[in-house]
């Protein structure tokens, strides 16, 4: 993985015209990669890939509609829509073998990892693959097409205490709403530290919960329920 990503880092100064060429290379190794952990880090580094090119070509993405049944093969005809459709379906498949995840140490991958000093933090591959994932759900996706029925952070559960927060289920009409989907993984990341020893990592991403949820929801009485969660 290092060595593909040395390679691509030298192609992009070569070329950096064409982003569908790094993009195949990355779907031929997620494609070929025989094991599951890998091939979850591969998944996320393309997802990456992609975001990064809504990044920086928001400005003109954004003002496009969505097209049916048209082959997509050149990112540059994509709308947001496919952007953020194909981004969450690779972060879905990447944090699928949950459990390979949780229980691999990030120690055989230090060659792709910049470190940091918070290993409490995230002690395992799945803590720093699903943070990363949890980054991009976090952003309330504002530049998709909006469903009639839009998802809302309401109910007074998503500012609780962590065990009544990790026994409610957050249920709505809009299920790719960016917003639902980092609630469901705030509540998968802190109920695999909830019986942690050491409690770092589930304090750090309660306080990460507790605060993202009182800038993006809509809950009655929300300072007080804020107030006191801290």
């Amino acid at each position: 993985i290092k060595a593909l990503l040395y390679k691509m880092s030298l192609q992009a100064q070569v070329n950096d015209e064409d982003p569908n060429l790094q993009i195949t290379v990355l779907q031929k190794e997620i494609t070929n990669a025989q094991d599951a952990v890998q091939k979850s880090i591969l998944q996320v580094l393309l997802a990456e890939r992609y975001n990064a090119y809504l990044n920086n070509y928001g400005w003109r993405i954004y003002q496009r509609s969505t097209t049916v049944n048209f082959k997509k093969e050149d990112i540059a005809t994509w709308s947001a829509d496919d952007f953020n459709h194909t981004i969450t379906t690779l972060y879905s498949k990447a944090l699928r073998p949950e459990k390979q995840l949780q229980q691999t140490s990030l120690k055989p991958y230090k060659a792709i990892i910049i470190k940091g000093n918070t290993d409490k933090l995230r002690p395992t591959l799945y803590d720093l693959l699903a943070h990363k994932i949890l980054d991009y759900y976090k952003n309330d996706n504002a530049y998709i097409t909006k469903p009639a029925y839009l998802f809302e952070i309401k109910e007074p559960e998503a500012l609780a205490t962590v065990s009544v927060f990790l026994n409610h289920n957050f249920k709505a009409a809009d299920s790719s709403s960016n917003l639902l989907m980092a609630l469901r993984l705030f509540q998968r990341l802190m109920n695999f530290h909830k019986n942690d020893t050491d409690a770092s990592a589930l304090i750090d991403i309660n306080l990460e919960r507790i605060e993202w949820v009182h800038e993006n929801s809509i809950i009655d009485n929300k300072e007080a329920l804020y107030r006191q969660a801290l």
